[in-house]
């Protein structure tokens, strides 16, 4: 719930950045992978396209703390005024004969 109501309610889908790092330490820009070492840039580009000062942050639950750190760190450095965390639920164990 934190990504989607921090969004716009018209449009919300269609021009948003979003940055994500897989369970491999990969990083995306919009489902893009990127080099950590660009990203500031290509986020100062894709803000000043679209407006935005406002950037997503979706980290699987497996990348290093450290990781994540420093992905937000480009992202502030990109002049991003704010950054939104987004979560997924964790998901609860399937228990055997449950799905019946």
């Amino acid at each position: 719930p934190l990504g989607t109501s921090l969004a716009p309610a018209t449009g919300a889908h269609a021009i948003q950045a979003v940055v994500s790092v897989d369970r491999d330490n990969t990083v995306y820009l919009n489902d893009r992978p990127v080099n950590l070492n660009l990203l500031t840039d290509r986020l100062k580009t894709e803000m000043k396209r679209t407006g935005l000062d406002f950037v997503f942050l979706r980290a699987d639950q497996e990348v290093p703390y450290g990781r994540v750190m420093l992905v937000m760190d480009q992202i502030k450095k990109s002049g991003a005024d704010r950054v939104g965390m987004v979560t997924q639920p964790a998901r609860s164990p399937q228990k055997k004969g449950a799905a019946r």
